[in-house]
């Protein structure tokens, strides 16, 4: 048989992190903020399953002051919601950085915002741990299950 076969060059998802299941959208960035303006983004397409949502992330922050990490979250469906934003480590044992919010989302305001997902203080003291060798950073968003709270 002749064929061709392109092995990717690493892994785009950690090793360690359990497949994604239908109430998750995850995203992985190359993280070097100085190439991003405050309010510049990236967003992952909508979750697979109820409330759909996306995941938009702003490397450079959306809010004035030191320019950190921010994210939000955006609803198409409109209810009470609990949520999370993780930064998940390359490193299997290192601690995860994760924030946790409830909030009703309604069609005048259908955003959960992160405005400091992720501090100078904490990229600089968990560089070695969040980010892969080649500069990536996988940021992780769910919705809990109102059953499971």
């Amino acid at each position: 048989q002749h064929g061709l076969r392109l092995e990717p060059r690493f892994s785009y998802r950690p090793a360690h992190l359990p497949l994604m299941h239908g109430r998750q959208v995850e995203i992985c960035m190359y993280l070097d903020p100085k190439d991003w303006k405050r309010g510049e983004f990236i967003s992952t397409n909508k979750s697979a399953q109820e409330p759909n949502f996306r995941l938009f992330i702003y490397p450079a922050g959306n809010v004035p002051g030191e320019p950190v990490l921010s994210a939000a979250l955006e609803f198409y469906t409109f209810e009470e919601v609990t949520c999370s934003i993780r930064c998940i480590p390359w490193q299997q044992n290192a601690a995860v950085v994760e924030q946790v919010r409830s909030d009703m989302v309604s069609s005048v305001e259908p955003r959960v915002n992160f405005p400091k997902l992720l501090t100078s203080a904490i990229y600089e003291r968990r560089l070695k741990d969040l980010v892969s060798p080649e500069g990536f950073l996988f940021i992780q968003a769910e919705v809990v299950d109102p059953d499971d709270l």
